[in-house]
């Protein structure tokens, strides 16, 4: 958890921070940087060496390395991208990683939980209207995954600088979107394709589990794409 210290009102630009259960109120305007007690307590945990940050169970075959490279951004698409971007940190973030969920306001922190993330280590930033890009790249200087839905599609220029933010920090940036939401190529795309639902039996009975499959494509070794066919609880 974050030491007192981080109760003071630290927040990035005209946004509101939560991490676990704790607010953290913003009390001025301004270019967002994270404050130097929160950036001190989300820097990163792992070594400088360490490339690849581990995903979770049967996540590890989705890309090459079995993780999530730094310096790279994924685009995570289609029914049940938030799920699917939430399996991708929750090994990060089991690790030791510090997370921020940008813009996704309707996420509870319960089913933050129940995906494997460490809510001592997740923080929450509803983001106010024309404030998206430079929360996201406040954060991305700071954290080591950053999960971000934009409000509208990214275009090109935006893109390329925090493509460039990304690189210089080694941060992973994972896009949500019901739709492709980034102008350039980025590293990876995951596509959720052919959801269906286990559990219902004849009319009765409960939903337990989602089926989906993957259709993964990028650059380099997965320029090619594959297909992985996952559950997602």
């Amino acid at each position: 958890m974050l030491d007192a210290r981080a109760r003071e009102p630290p927040l990035i630009g005209t946004s509101v921070l939560y991490t676990g259960s704790m607010v953290l109120p913003s009390v001025r305007p301004c270019r967002p940087t994270l404050p130097p007690h929160l950036a001190e307590a989300v820097r990163p945990t792992s070594l400088s060496g360490q490339q690849i940050l581990p995903l979770a169970g049967p996540l590890a075959g989705l890309l090459p390395g079995g993780g999530l490279r730094r310096g790279t951004i994924l685009t995570v698409t289609g029914l049940g991208a938030t799920s699917l971007a939430l399996a991708l940190a929750a090994g990060p973030s089991r690790a030791g990683s510090w997370c921020a969920a940008v813009g996704m306001g309707d996420l509870n922190p319960q089913a933050v939980h129940h995906a494997g993330l460490d809510l001592s280590r997740v923080l929450f930033v509803p983001v106010a209207a024309g404030r998206w890009n430079p929360i996201v790249e406040a954060l991305v200087a700071g954290v080591d995954v950053v999960l971000a839905r934009p409000p509208s599609p990214v275009g090109a220029t935006v893109a390329r600088r925090l493509g460039t933010e990304v690189r210089l920090h080694r941060t992973v940036l994972i896009v949500v979107s019901p739709r492709r939401p980034w102008a350039e190529a980025p590293d990876a795309h995951l596509a959720i394709d052919t959801p269906s639902w286990e559990g219902i039996e004849q009319g009765a009975g409960h939903l337990v589990r989602r089926s989906v499959e993957v259709v993964v494509t990028g650059r380099r070794a997965i320029s090619r794409p594959t297909r992985h066919r996952l559950c997602l609880d």
